[in-house]
């Protein structure tokens, strides 16, 4: 499978690549400079020089790819106090990316992502509120489409499935989801 990843010479992307080659996988890796380019090909994969900003050649990109895994952003905008703008840069590419998948069967992965149908379909999600007392995100305050996630059971014969939690259609498992839970072993005694 030909594989397009966003951030490959980043921190996480710098883990995922080798193990998308190991696993037999052709890698694309998006890089931004000649550095990186440097060390996607230093991976084992192939480097597509670009960036997050140029969204037709991230659209060509995930046309040319049998799946995409979105690992990029612009951490730098964080630290200068842009977070908006590149959360909202972010969102676009996403929107780009996934415009080219929706329908084709292609897979999209990415941290915090959703399906391809409920990305495209969305343009604009609703912020999220934080709860009070935690300070953490309120799920119940996220838009219906963003809690659509589907569960992974175990079902008699051990073969996983998958069902979903807002009533959505269920997905298939995946194989990280699929087989029963592993068996806890004899415990320690003080």
């Amino acid at each position: 499978m030909r594989v397009f990843v966003t951030g490959a010479s980043g921190h996480i992307g710098s883990a995922v690549v080798p193990e998308l080659i190991h696993a037999g996988h052709d890698v694309v890796g998006l890089a931004r400079s000649d550095e990186a380019a440097a060390t996607v090909r230093a991976m084992g994969a192939e480097a597509r020089r670009g960036d997050l900003t140029d969204l037709d050649g991230l659209r060509e990109a995930a046309r040319d790819a049998d799946a995409v895994v979105h690992l990029g952003f612009q951490h730098e905008g964080i630290a200068s106090g842009r977070f908006a703008e590149v959360a909202a840069q972010d969102q676009e590419v996403v929107h780009a990316i996934c415009g080219e998948l929706v329908d084709t069967g292609k897979a999209f992965l990415g941290i915090g992502m959703g399906r391809v149908e409920d990305l495209v379909n969305h343009p604009n999600p609703a912020p999220r509120s934080h709860s009070p007392s935690t300070g953490t995100p309120d799920a119940a305050s996220a838009p219906s489409w963003s809690r659509s996630r589907t569960s992974p059971t175990a079902s008699a014969t051990g073969t996983g499935s998958s069902r979903s939690t807002s009533g959505s259609p269920a997905r298939p498992a995946s194989p990280a989801t699929s087989g029963t839970a592993p068996t806890p072993g004899p415990r320690a005694t003080p």
